[in-house]
């Protein structure tokens, strides 16, 4: 069985992306369909940032 490749984005385009999932008011799972991309990926990237700009929050609060 051959082996699937996995896809790589660039950072630009993942910002984008969570951008256009927060900006929208839609279902990450939505937008992730919109974008031909696997419905969790798009989940996962708007969780990341989340918890990157929470961290940074707390930084700036000490």
């Amino acid at each position: 069985m051959a082996k699937r490749q996995r896809r790589s984005y660039s950072d630009e385009y993942k910002r984008q992306a969570v951008d256009l999932a927060l900006s929208s008011g839609r279902s990450a799972k939505s937008v992730s369909k919109e974008l031909g991309l696997d419905g969790s990926v798009l989940s996962r990237w708007v969780k990341e940032r989340s918890t990157v700009a929470a961290w940074i929050a707390s930084l700036r609060s000490q």
